[in-house]
C-alpha cells in the first residue's frame, strides 16, 4: 500500500526555502527503470535485450567529488553498494547493471523486507545539511507489489514536420520549420488520490558537428505533479505533460539527435530527512527516446541502430538526466 503522506513539490519547496549551507543535499532518490525506443507514430519497444535498471541518486547544491569521504547503500536484503560521484550531473550516484526483466531487478534489488533501504554518509566537512555524520538516511517501506501496481505508461511522442523511417528514425522533414511535440497520457489508468510523478524531457545532438544548444519550448520541460484535489490540484492534475516545440533553425543539416521523455511514479516519499531540508523518494520509471535524423544524415541500417541503441544505454542510461532533480528545485525557487 502506498503511504505517499503529502505532495513531493510541497516536500522540495519546503526543504529549498530552508537556509542551506554552500553544499546541501536535496533530494536522495532511489529508482528502478526501464529503458525504452519509439520506433513508429505508436511502436514503443525495449531498448535492448536488457532494459531494466536500478540506481540511487544524491543530488543538491553545489554538489562536489568531495563533498563525502564515503557515501554507499543497503538494500533490504542487507546487499548494498558505493555511490560515487559523477562529473557529468555534478551529482553522487550509483547504478546498478542492466537486467531483462523487472523480477529479475528486484530479486538482485529487493523491495519486500520488512527493513528499508538506508544510505549512510560521512561528510568531508563533518556535516551536512546541519546534521553531523557519519549519517544513516532511511528510506520508508515499500514492496514488490509496489512496483508490480504501478501503470505508469510508457512515454509516446508525436511529432510534426518529419516522416518515420523503415529504420525506426524520423527524418525531418524541413530543419528551418519548428517541430511540435505532444505527449500521451503519463498513467495508463486514472491514477489515485494520491499519486505523483515526476517528468522530464530534452533534447541532444547525438551524432554531427555544431553546437549542441537545441532546446525545447512552449511548456515545462520537467517537474513534479500531484493528483491530490485536496490539496494543490483542483479537481486534478493534468493526465499529460504541455506540448513542447523545437525552433525553426535549431536543428543542424547532417546531424543526428536524441529526443528524450520519462515518466516516474513517486510511489513514496519522506520530506523530513537530513535535518528536514531533504526529501527521500523512491521513483519507478520509463525513459523513452526517439532518433531526430536531418536531410544528409548518416541514416543507420537497422542492425547498426539496434547496436548503437543498446551502447547509448549501457554507456550511461541515467546520465541524459542532465540534473533533472536539481533542475527541478531551480524551477520551484
Amino acid at each position: 500500500m502506498k503511504i505517499l503522506r503529502s505532495v513531493l513539490v510541497g516536500l522540495a519547496t519546503a526543504a529549498m526555502a530552508a537556509s542551506i549551507s554552500a553544499q546541501s543535499i536535496e533530494f536522495l532518490v532511489v529508482e528502478w527503470q526501464r529503458q525504452t525506443v519509439q520506433t513508429s507514430a505508436s511502436n514503443i519497444v525495449d531498448a535492448t535485450s536488457t532494459p531494466f535498471n536500478f540506481g540511487v541518486f544524491i543530488d543538491g547544491s553545489a554538489m562536489t567529488s568531495g563533498t563525502f569521504t564515503s557515501a554507499s547503500f543497503t538494500n533490504p536484503g542487507g546487499v548494498g553498494g558505493l555511490v560515487t560521484f559523477d562529473t557529468d550531473n555534478n551529482e553522487w550516484k550509483f547504478e546498478s547493471t542492466l537486467y531483462d526483466t523487472i523480477g529479475n531487478l528486484t530479486a538482485a534489488y529487493t523491495t519486500n523486507h520488512s527493513n528499508p533501504y538506508t544510505i549512510d554518509l560521512t561528510a568531508t566537512s563533518g556535516s551536512i545539511n546541519g546534521v553531523s555524520t557519519p549519517t544513516t538516511v532511511t528510506f520508508p517501506v515499500i514492496s514488490v507489489a509496489d512496483l508490480a501496481a504501478v501503470n505508469v505508461a510508457e512515454p509516446t511522442m508525436t511529432l510534426n514536420n518529419g516522416t518515420w523511417q523503415p529504420n525506426g528514425t524520423f527524418l525531418v522533414t524541413d530543419v528551418n520549420s519548428p517541430i511540435s511535440i505532444s505527449f500521451n497520457d503519463v498513467y495508463n489508468t486514472t491514477p489515485g488520490g494520491s499519486d505523483s510523478y515526476h517528468f522530464d524531457a530534452s533534447i541532444w545532438q547525438s551524432a554531427g558537428v555544431g553546437n549542441d544548444n537545441v532546446s525545447l519550448t512552449g511548456g515545462v520541460t520537467e517537474g513534479f505533479v500531484n493528483f491530490d484535489p485536496t490539496t494543490v490540484n483542483s479537481p486534478a492534475a493534468p493526465l499529460s505533460i504541455s506540448a513542447l516545440t523545437i525552433a525553426g533553425g535549431d536543428l543542424i543539416q547532417g546531424n543526428t539527435y536524441t529526443l528524450e521523455v520519462g515518466y516516474e511514479l513517486i510511489m513514496d516519499a519522506d520530506g523530513s530527512v537530513l535535518g528536514s531540508t531533504a526529501t527521500a523518494a523512491y521513483l519507478a520509471g520509463i525513459r523513452t527516446r526517439i532518433t531526430l535524423v536531418t536531410a544528409l544524415a548518416a541514416v543507420p541500417e537497422p542492425s547498426t541502430y539496434a547496436l548503437l541503441g543498446g551502447l547509448v544505454v549501457l554507456i550511461g542510461t541515467v546520465v541524459v538526466r542532465r540534473g533533472r532533480l536539481t533542475r527541478v528545485k531551480k524551477q520551484m525557487v
